[in-house]
């Protein structure tokens, strides 16, 4: 793994030569601390391919088969991807399309993970090259961007300041895809998820990079009440349909929502878990300029 640390380390120099809530029901733990896990994470080479675009996609799932719905991003230029906050910062909560607006996003999902009583943020965050946070180290897989190229894995703090300064960068709760293949059997156990957020039909949010290099954005709908949406198996196998090597799971449950500038909220977001259609005040989001 030390080899691993130099030659991104390398790679990260080179890149910067040429240019890094959980839901009411859907909750996971953040107070399990653990120093002593090693850095075991993938880098990926991003392209830019085509143009921006999103499309409502019908989704073959496995527990039971059923279709469910969902909407993906297909970001065509990694520079156009950010993460963003309400103008107030961390511990306020403010709805993504309103988030979206302020921060000029051409599209937009909820992103991180955050206290519902407080508001404040939950693992690490880094927005535009700007250290919003890094948390005591928790064994949580990772996404980061830098130019050109992902991180996505598990890397502690320490590691972390050792590398150049990533553009973006977030923790989730599950890493869902690696290497084309789902791993959530595995991640389940290493984040220590409860069996409850792992196997609960509800929304979903996750970032993925496809094996053409494209980095895409994939949200699902639900009813956690009625026990609709999919399972973390389920979203991996919505990212390997998709053809993504890599995916990670973000915020979900009431908090899941899709926003377009020119179509506004796209999906059928249920922030208090019932049929009810309405928009989750969140803190982070997923922001395409």
């Amino acid at each position: 793994m030390e080899g691993r640390m130099q030659w991104f380390i390398a790679l990260c120099i080179s890149v910067i030569s040429v240019q890094v809530s959980g839901g009411e029901r859907l909750r996971v733990q953040w107070d399990r601390v653990d120093t002593s896990f090693p850095d075991d994470f993938d880098t990926v080479q991003l392209r830019e391919v085509g143009s921006f675009h999103w499309e409502k996609k019908s989704f073959l799932v496995s527990n039971p088969s059923r279709h469910v719905t969902g909407y993906v991003a297909y970001v065509d230029d990694p520079s156009r991807f950010h993460f963003a906050l309400p103008s107030e910062g961390c511990g306020h909560r403010v709805k993504t399309s309103l988030t979206a607006k302020q921060n000029g996003c051409t599209y937009a999902t909820n992103a991180g993970f955050f206290d519902m009583n407080t508001g404040q943020c939950m693992g690490n965050l880094v927005i535009n090259k700007n250290e919003i946070q890094l948390s005591s180290d928790l064994e949580r897989v990772t996404f980061g961007l830098l130019g050109n190229q992902v991180l996505i894995g598990y890397i502690q703090v320490s590691s972390l300041k050792r590398l150049p300064p990533f553009d973006e960068l977030i923790s989730g709760a599950g890493w869902l895809v690696r290497e084309s293949k789902s791993i959530v059997n595995v991640s389940r156990v290493t984040e220590h998820i409860e069996d409850g957020f792992v196997t609960e039909k509800a929304p979903r949010t996750g970032l993925g990079v496809l094996a053409s290099g494209q980095l895409v954005v994939l949200q699902v709908d639900g009813i956690e009440d009625e026990k609709k949406g999919v399972d973390l198996y389920e979203f991996a196998e919505c990212f390997t349909s998709l053809n993504a090597t890599q995916a990670m799971n973000l915020d979900g449950g009431g908090s899941s929502v899709s926003w377009s500038a020119s179509d506004g909220i796209i999906d059928y977001p249920t922030c208090s878990d019932t049929p009810v259609k309405c928009e989750r005040a969140v803190t982070s989001i997923v922001c395409i300029k």
